[in-house]
């Protein structure tokens, strides 16, 4: 921007830093607790069921503190052995209580996306995917494997969406190596890097705007200035500015779908601290993905007055 501001003659303006875009704090990302159904002396009653162990091991100290992936986990778990408990119960004419598990049971299931959403979107694998950290040669290098977890992580929230409760063991590994990769995934340097190239592009408008005000040629032909002037856009803006902006156009093409296919499913469900977020991030998003073709329209108003041609030398 400075060589643009020398070649035009005119005042630099002041250039102000981008400024990051906060993913929302594990407490802003928090739901309520849900409230207990049952009572000790009822859940005591569940001995016989494998239901038994399953809320054991929820209401722990160990489950108490165990990631919102895991508490899913479990909630599946019990939303999977629950029924047969219920049919348990009332074969020992404990009717009552089967009554009373089939509302708890009833209960959890309407929190399933909810408890999704916090599981997947609202985890902190998903919070480090959106942090700033350096990767020497962005865009060229990028993570790899980010895009196919992402898909695999949608594959599993339609399927718990869809009524699919039964998970092994080993399925449950497979999604937390699925979320253990956005840990090093590169959607918060993108956003960072476009949101760069916007702020640095719209001051460069600055500039040309203010030597708009008055002609850099008096007719349609290039003059020595204008020639200079041609030379810092194809050298700064054509060879650097503007690749690098393709270079960002398509890691956005690769990696956006991807999150936003999983956004989706679960977008019905995530809490409002979230949805600002994600409104900010679009607009932060969209605005540097247009912000090489901005500053290519105004550059040709300069071109049309010294009857130049963008991109020829």
């Amino acid at each position: 921007m400075a060589r643009l501001a020398n070649v035009l003659k005119v005042a630099q303006p002041d250039h102000a830093g981008t400024t990051s875009l906060r993913f929302p704090e594990r407490r802003e990302r928090l739901y309520s607790a849900e409230s207990e159904a049952l009572s000790i002396r009822e859940f005591l009653s569940l001995r016989k069921c494998r239901l038994h162990t399953l809320i054991a091991t929820k209401n722990s100290l160990i489950g108490k503190v165990a990631p919102s992936s895991q508490h899913l986990f479990l909630d599946l778990d019990i939303l999977h052995h629950g029924p047969a408990c219920v049919d348990q119960l009332r074969r020992d004419n404990q009717t009552g209580l089967a009554d009373k598990l089939e509302q708890f049971l009833a209960q959890k299931e309407t929190r399933v996306p909810e408890l999704l959403w916090h599981a997947l979107l609202g985890s902190n694998e998903n919070a480090q995917l959106w942090m700033v950290r350096k990767i020497d040669r962005y865009p060229q290098q990028v993570p790899g494997d980010i895009e196919e977890s992402l898909l695999g992580l949608s594959r599993f929230a339609a399927a718990v969406l869809a009524g699919k409760y039964n998970f092994s063991p080993a399925n449950n590994d497979d999604i937390e190596t699925l979320l253990s990769a956005l840990r090093h995934g590169d959607a918060g340097l993108l956003l960072h890097e476009l949101s760069q190239l916007d702020r640095q592009l719209q001051n460069a408008n600055l500039v040309v705007q203010q030597r708009l005000s008055r002609p850099l040629c008096l007719q349609p032909q290039p003059t020595p200035q204008a020639r200079y002037f041609e030379n810092v856009v194809r050298q700064q803006f054509i060879e650097r500015v503007q690749r690098h902006a393709v270079a960002l156009q398509q890691r956005y093409t690769q990696l956006l779908p991807a999150y936003r296919e999983l956004e989706s499913l679960l977008q019905a469900y995530e809490p409002p601290v979230y949805r600002q977020w994600r409104g900010q991030r679009d607009t932060q998003l969209d605005a540097g993905l247009s912000a090489s073709k901005k500053h290519a329209q105004q550059l040709q108003r300069l071109y049309q007055q010294c009857g130049l041609r963008p991109g020829a030398r």
